[in-house]
């Protein structure tokens, strides 16, 4: 399961909680008095620990009906996914996990990187191995080149990771202000409405624009 480390603080309102749950604010303010979902504060409710109650609240449920045989764990199951689907869309939201595409391209930047400095290697070290026998004196040469390039190689990697903001990027000043100033700082920031000057809508369209 993704980590969740970090984000028990996050707290939300009634109708930002009833679209996490697919249920009414109504729904939310009757299963709080149930005592079957926490409340931080009037109006106020930690999302983390409310999407959690609320799945085992659905489980229990549906133990509670007495359905049983295939059609019992088929709903059991479906409940148990639906919860899965949740806790994932939550940790994106909060940028603890990233896109596909932006996993793939970032990989097929390093493998480019892997591949262009491996293949400089013959070229830049046959003249300097060119009519040496001693195997001391080879490995004395390739190991400091080799690390190099490997040096180079992570130095790279760590360039990807922290791309500035895209000069486009919605809210970009507010967040440089705040101190996000890397694409990867966006991306695992807990909460951007946390950031002076981002509100919510600006926060989902910079998710939306990273992310794309």
């Amino acid at each position: 399961m993704v980590a969740t480390d970090g984000l028990d603080d996050v707290v939300v309102s009634a109708p930002e909680l009833s679209e996490w749950l697919n249920i009414t604010p109504r729904r939310i303010q009757q299963l709080v008095q149930e005592g079957a979902l926490p409340r931080e504060a009037r109006g106020r409710y930690p999302l983390k620990a409310s999407v959690a109650a609320y799945t085992r609240y659905q489980d229990n449920q549906i133990m509670r009906t007495g359905a049983s045989g295939e059609l019992g764990e088929e709903r059991l199951l479906a409940a148990r996914l639906e919860r899965r689907r949740k806790e994932l869309e939550f940790e994106e939201a909060q940028g603890r996990v990233i896109t596909t595409e932006h996993h793939e391209e970032v990989l097929g930047r390093a493998f480019a990187i892997v591949r262009a400095n491996i293949r400089s290697l013959p070229g830049a070290l046959a003249p300097r191995l060119a009519g040496i026998d001693d195997p001391r004196e080879i490995q004395r040469i390739l190991v400091p080149a080799l690390d190099d390039a490997l040096r180079s190689i992570v130095a790279e990697g760590e360039r990807l990771g922290n791309q500035e903001l895209p000069d486009d990027l919605p809210g970009r000043r507010a967040l440089i202000d705040g101190g996000v100033t890397t694409i990867t700082d966006a991306m695992a920031h807990p909460d951007l409405t946390l950031v002076k000057g981002i509100g919510a809508r600006t926060a989902a369209r910079i998710r939306a624009a990273l992310n794309a």
